[in-house]
C-alpha cells in the first residue's frame, strides 16, 4: 500500500542505488534499489559502519622513542 493505493511490485521500474565500502571515519552503504517512476524504495540501503583506527606504539630507534601508527 502506498498513499492508500495498492501498488503491485511488477509495476515498479527498478533503479540500482550503488553502495560503497566504508573507509576510516566514513560509513559505507550496501547496494539497494528504488522505483524510477514512484520513488518507492524496493531494497533499502544499509549503513556499513566506518572503519576505526587502533593505535599501536612501536619502537623507533631513529628518535630513541616510540611512534604511534594507526592500523585497521
Amino acid at each position: 500500500m502506498q498513499n492508500g493505493l495498492r501498488v503491485e511490485s511488477n509495476q515498479h521500474t527498478p533503479v540500482a542505488d550503488a553502495g560503497y565500502a566504508p573507509a576510516y571515519g566514513v560509513n559505507g552503504l550496501t547496494d539497494g534499489s528504488h522505483c524510477a517512476v514512484c520513488g518507492t524504495v524496493l531494497v533499502p540501503q544499509q549503513v556499513i559502519p566506518a572503519l576505526t583506527y587502533q593505535e599501536v606504539a612501536l619502537p623507533n630507534a631513529k628518535n630513541n622513542g616510540t611512534i604511534t601508527v594507526a592500523v585497521g
